[in-house]
């Protein structure tokens, strides 16, 4: 019973933070949007708002068929789909980010997309997982 207490108040925990993120990136988003509308006119902001989202979309599309790609070739090479299920895992979390309106999330979007960055935050979802495997947040279950 305690062990589920725990569990529960770890949970509601994270969700305060991401609520509170949520928040705070909007408000973000919303600053940004006037400082630029204002520096640049409401049209050429519309305009790279736009544009920037159209190309996050599509790196998000070519770099995730690239990555399904990947993790269907490890899964068929009898290799550990690990590593490459967590880059399909941030290839999909960024292309979700991009679709939102802003120019924040596609900056947040493309670091999950981009290869060069993707790595970085391979690396740190990956010690973040060990760290829930470790006080046994996450089980991992095999068949």
């Amino acid at each position: 019973h305690d062990m589920n207490c725990k569990y529960i108040e770890r949970r509601m925990s994270m969700l305060k933070k991401l609520g509170v993120a949520l928040i705070g990136v909007t408000l973000a988003e919303i600053l940004l949007l006037l400082l630029l509308g204002n520096q640049f006119g409401i049209l050429w902001t519309v305009f790279i708002m736009l544009a920037t989202g159209a190309l996050g979309v599509y790196l998000a599309k070519k770099e995730g068929f690239q990555a399904v790609r990947n993790l269907q070739q490890s899964l068929q090479n009898g290799q550990a789909p690990g590593p490459a299920a967590l880059n399909a895992a941030c290839v999909l979390i960024g292309a979700v980010i991009l679709i939102l309106p802003g120019f924040l999330t596609d900056i947040i979007g493309l670091i999950f997309v981009l290869p060069f960055t993707r790595k970085f935050v391979q690396k740190m979802m990956y010690k973040s997982l060990r760290k829930q495997m470790k006080n046994a947040s996450v089980v991992i279950v095999q068949r």
